[in-house]
């Protein structure tokens, strides 16, 4: 079997979403400069929400990078499982946003570290004999203490507990049913092999040509989710980029079609 790698047809997915990969990188970048303009501010002074959106936002840039780097150099159905992610962070990010709540903030913090606390249970069930010491484990059971003592005055605390609950109360329950359940389906299921796999001049070799539309628009989906969190970031810190994000996200939620056709006239994005 030939396994070619980076994937021989990843010339051939640059081609079929040219005006995709425009779109995609141009939008990193107006992004990165808009992280830009918080150099030479002050940050010793956040609130809890403009800490946990700065963070969000700078992990979904990350996230959303890595995502567009395979996709376009062919390794179409391996973006779903970093799209899963950006979907979840977009869901959280509109659920702290909903109220703007240092109270909801700090209810997402106590799922974290009930989730690291579990991880560490589980990791010396598994490993008893393995060294944890290179884990800050004392932190680990700090947080997990100082966040359980404010557990009992976090009214939002049931909805952390439950993505679905979450999902449901930010209004993007659609979302995270298709991108946790549907496209786990696309990524793993066995009986869509033949997808993947084409046969030519006795040679196997991997097709990951994206096919299906849940595939093929995943740096576009994925673009939306980030711009959300973005425009979350914006108003936080009032970093007055309101008209260029509302202009970006009027470019992605175009139809395919449309996109290809402002490719054809020279238009830029």
């Amino acid at each position: 079997m030939t396994m070619p790698f980076p994937p021989a047809n990843a010339d051939e997915i640059r081609q079929r979403y040219e005006a995709e990969y425009r779109l995609f990188y141009q939008t990193l970048e107006v992004l990165h400069e808009l992280a830009e303009r918080l150099d030479g501010r002050d940050m010793g002074g956040m609130t809890r929400v403009q800490f946990f959106t700065l963070f969000q936002f700078v992990k979904a840039l990350k996230t959303t990078q890595a995502l567009g780097h395979l996709f376009f150099l062919g390794y179409a159905e391996d973006v779903e499982v970093l799209l899963r992610v950006l979907v979840e962070q977009a869901i959280t990010v509109r659920w702290v946003h909903q109220a703007e709540s240092d109270a909801r903030v700090q209810a997402y913090a106590l799922f974290l570290a009930e989730k690291q606390h579990g991880r560490l249970d589980l990791a010396r069930k598994l490993m008893p004999g393995v060294d944890l010491s290179r884990v800050p484990v004392d932190q680990i059971e700090r947080d997990y203490k100082e966040y359980r003592k404010v557990e009992k005055n976090l009214k939002w605390r049931d909805l952390t507990s439950s993505p679905e609950k979450m999902a449901a109360a930010a209004g993007m329950e659609q979302s995270y049913l298709f991108h946790f359940y549907g496209t786990d389906f696309v990524h793993s299921n066995p009986t869509i092999e033949a997808s993947f796999v084409r046969t030519a001049d006795g040679a196997t070799w991997f097709n990951t040509v994206a096919t299906m539309p849940a595939v093929a628009l995943s740096p576009i989906i994925a673009l939306q989710h980030l711009l959300f969190i973005a425009d979350a970031f914006n108003d936080v810190f009032d970093l007055g980029a309101n008209g260029v994000l509302t202009a970006l996200m009027a470019e992605v939620t175009r139809p395919p079609s449309e996109r290809s056709a402002a490719e054809g006239s020279g238009e830029t994005y």
